[in-house]
């Protein structure tokens, strides 16, 4: 049950967000399709979740538009971004979730025009999540 649970978060977590976390206010990341992997251990368990593997196709508006591809959170759950941080191609984060169940994720990444890669730590229910994310620009969209 509490793998279930915990897949399903970071499936949540990396599905609605990581493809927001992208600011023009950063190092500009150029469009195209991306490749994004994300790795989750959970800390006393002897085998991680893994890992998963995505594609995200960032339009010119996407990476133009820092209003619309930011950290949002999600109205069901209640979620609000506070503390995001930009400095040169750094980016940092606190997602605050208060819906049904409090969950809280802190994250940092490093972008560069053709790549991203950072770490995100998400606690809900007593349980620590810790996620590894890449993401590497693989050519136009299709």
């Amino acid at each position: 049950m509490v793998r279930r649970v915990s897949v399903v978060l970071a499936l949540f977590f990396f599905f609605f967000y990581l493809p927001q976390l992208v600011s023009s206010e950063v190092t500009e990341i150029k469009p195209g399709l991306w490749e994004i992997t994300t790795t989750t251990k959970i800390p006393g368990m002897p085998i991680g979740m893994g890992g998963f593997t995505m594609e995200q196709c960032y339009t010119e508006k996407d990476v133009n538009d820092s209003k619309g591809i930011t950290p949002k959170g999600d109205n069901q759950n209640n979620c609000k971004t506070k503390n995001y941080k930009v400095s040169g191609n750094k980016i940092s984060w606190t997602l605050v979730c208060t819906g049904e169940t409090l969950v809280t994720s802190e994250g940092e990444m490093t972008i560069t025009p053709t790549s991203y890669s950072g770490n995100m730590k998400t606690t809900t229910g007593g349980m620590v999540m810790n996620q590894t994310i890449k993401g590497k620009r693989i050519g136009a969209c299709k």
